[in-house]
Order: structure tokens, then sequence, then C-alpha cells
């Protein structure tokens, strides 16, 4: 009924209370019913009087008899209470009465219910029996459990229900009475997330660098960042020259929503036009420090600190032969393993102590070293690194994310791109 019946709001929680074995004395249904909707109010009738009715909202055979009872004063406002403790049940105005059968009663103008511990259940305004504007709804603790708007008896406008715990909400927009979109927006503590009405699964939006903003952390570094689809994405960007010639993208991905984020970082990307800048990938980094055992150790838990000679004889150098003048052999090789020693050991700490909001706080860090694939839990965190090789060429960099199908891309200048090496 609460869902075809949308001008009967008041009759819903009659109902429950009935299924719930009657408790607190199970609450009679209200006075509107669709068969009388449309129905003409009689001119200047006076209803004044006392009422009684029964739970099925027929008359009663005397007070003993009854579930409540309606006081109408010579005006026609009325209220009505509950006969057990002559608490209020509701108040308002009558446009007509039916002194038998309360269901074909007709409310017309400012309208409240009331459960019987006194709290306000419901908040709503009449226009001849039909919903009329505002309908609030609130559970008993004193939080919204549903807002909408109506014109003329059906929705129109935005419709939205919460949680009894007022942490989640729901909201649907109408269009004289008809659902505007295939779609609903789910919303929560820091998240919003839209979802096909038919299926309940995500429908991601697309990102776009418009929406992208910036925060500058405790260190006076700047980071780009998006807040959409229930995520919080976000890039730092530094260059290094002590080891060789690298970008250094850290990047931090939480996961507010009440979906998994699927972070591909094997399609992540950096883009730059005219210029080649090769993100490297997690296999290749791996390939870098051939050694599996020492990578276990200093790349995803950090507790060990493995010596450039180690690394640099693990090292398959032969590997990047097909790179072109991007072939720096021996070198490199030595280069890159006391890079990702430092690396390994600090940059992890950095970014989570350099940069933590409220928010951040609020969810369980992980700390993954170089980037790879991952899959970040609903109120869950994610940071770590990746490098790519330096082009003094290009003065702007696009470094592309995609999480969930959707590529959250950061646009870069690199012509005046800090040197982490001279701070």
């Amino acid at each position: 009924m609460f869902d075809s019946l949308k001008m009967k709001k008041f009759n819903l929680f009659f109902a429950i209370v009935v299924c719930e074995a009657m408790c607190f004395a199970a609450l009679p249904v209200a006075a509107q019913n669709v068969s009388v909707v449309g129905r003409q109010p009689q001119q200047v009738q006076s209803y004044k009087g006392t009422y009684y009715f029964t739970l099925q909202a027929t008359k009663a055979v005397d007070a003993q008899s009854s579930e409540y009872y309606r006081v109408v004063e010579a005006n026609n406002n009325f209220k009505d209470y509950y006969t057990k403790g002559d608490l209020l049940r509701a108040k308002g105005t009558v446009a007509y009465l039916d002194a038998e059968d309360d269901n074909n009663t007709v409310f017309d103008g400012p309208f409240e219910a009331y459960y019987p511990s006194g709290k306000v259940w419901i908040k709503q305004t009449f226009k001849n029996g039909q919903n009329n504007g505002e309908f609030t709804e609130y559970y008993e603790g004193g939080l919204i459990k549903e807002h909408e708007t109506y014109k003329d008896g059906v929705l129109d406008g935005i419709k939205t229900t919460f949680t009894e715990k007022g942490d989640t909400c729901y909201q649907y927009v109408y269009d004289n009475g008809k659902l505007q979109n295939d779609t609903y927006t789910q919303s929560g503590d820091g998240y919003s997330v839209n979802y096909n009405a038919q299926t309940k699964k995500p429908v991601w939006s697309q990102a776009s660098d418009v929406q992208v903003k910036n925060i500058m952390d405790k260190s006076g570094d700047v980071w780009k960042y998006y807040t959409l689809n229930g995520l919080y994405v976000s890039i730092n960007v530094k260059y290094r020259h002590y080891y060789g010639r690298y970008y250094v993208v850290s990047v931090y991905i939480q996961n507010n929503s009440p979906e998994n984020a699927y972070f591909n970082f094997d399609s992540a990307s950096i883009t730059a036009g005219g210029g080649r800048v090769r993100l490297f990938s997690h296999d290749e980094y791996v390939r870098r420090v051939n050694n599996r055992q020492a990578w276990t150790a200093f790349g995803l838990s950090m507790a060990t600190v493995v010596t450039a000679a180690t690394l640099d004889a693990a090292i398959n150098s032969s590997y990047y032969n097909g790179w072109d003048n991007y072939s720096p052999g021996r070198d490199f090789a030595h280069d890159f393993s006391s890079f990702i020693i430092e690396e390994s050991a600090a940059v992890g700490s950095v970014l989570i102590a350099g940069y933590m909001t409220n928010e951040m706080i609020k969810v369980q860090q992980n700390n993954i070293g170089y980037l790879k694939n991952y899959m970040v839990a609903p109120k869950n965190a994610v940071s770590g690194y990746a490098l790519a090789k330096y082009d003094p060429s290009v003065n702007q960099i696009f470094v592309n994310l995609p999480i969930n199908g959707v590529v959250y891309s950061f646009r870069w200048n690199t012509a005046n791109l800090q040197d982490a090496d001279e701070r």
C-alpha cells in the first residue's frame, strides 16, 4: 500500500503495527482512502463532536471498545487520541468526516501524526484528501525516514529515504508521478553512487579533469584529487634525478562507497603530447628486481633494506635493450636498484603522514609500495607509487588511472616540476 497509494501515507504505519503483534495498542488507519480522492467537501459543514473508532477505523460501539477517538472543534480542527493512555495520536483539519468509516474521511491542510511515545511520526499537507507539498516521515528516534514532495497527490520532485542510523540515503527524481531516470542515488558518509533502478547495480559516472581539485599537504606539496563515484582518488608527481631521471607518481585511493573498487594498474598510463613518457608496470618493476624474495621483503612489507649490490646482481639489464635511447644498461640498473631501496623504505610512510584529512582517518590504510592491480574494499584506502622515465622535452603529462572501468585522468604541469632531491 505504501508504494502504490502514495496519498495514503498515514495508513502504512498502522498496518505495520498490526503485523508487529499490535504493539502500543496498535495504531488505527488514518482517514484518506483512494476511493474518496477528488470528493468535494460539503461547504461549511461542522463536524464538531467526539468520535470513537476501532482498529479497523470503523465506528466503535463505545469508548471501551475503541482504539482511538477524535475530538473535532467547531472549525473542524481536530485531535486524535489513543484510547489507551489518552495520548495524542494526530492533529489536523477534516474537510469531510465519515463517522461510520474513518477510512473515508478527507483531510485538508497541515497534518501531523505521532508515535505512542509522543515523538513526531509524520508531517504532511493535504489538499482535499490528497498529499500536496512536502511529506516527511520520521523514525521514532527523531531522524528522517523519508522526505517527498507532492503535487495534487502525485510525486513531483526529489524523493529521499534514509536508513535508521541516518548514515545512508537514497534519492529518486520524479516529475508528475513518473521516475525521471533509470537510476537512483545512494549517498552516505563521504560518498555518492548511482545505481540502476532495475538491477540495483552501480552506474559509474565518467571522470573529467574539470572535476579535479587541489590540496596541499603538511610539507607544502600539492596533490590533485577527484571525489567521484564514492572514491577519493589523489596523486602527486615529483621529479627525481639523484639516482637517474624519473617521474615519481604517488597515488592515494580511498573507497568511501559500499562497492568494491577495482584499480587496474596494468591499464594505467602516462600520456604526453609529442614526448615519450613510459610508466613502468608492476611486472616491469618486479623484473628489474628479479629476486622475488627480496622484492617481497622490501616492496610489500617494507621491513628489509636490500643492499644495492644484491639488487644489481638480480636486475636483468638486457630487458631494456628494446627501448632505443632509453636503454641505460648497467648504469640504469645501479640507479634503479638504489632508487627503489630508498623509495620502498620511505615513500609510503611519508605519503600517509604528510597528507591526512579527517575522512582518511576513518578508513583502513593499506600501503602496497609499488602500484599493482588492487581491489580496494569499502571503507579502505590504498597508497603506493609508480615510476616513469623522465623526458625533458615534455611540459605536460596526463596520468590516467582506471578504477571500475572509469579513467581518472590528471593533468600535471612538468615544466616547473619540483625536484624532490633538492629539498
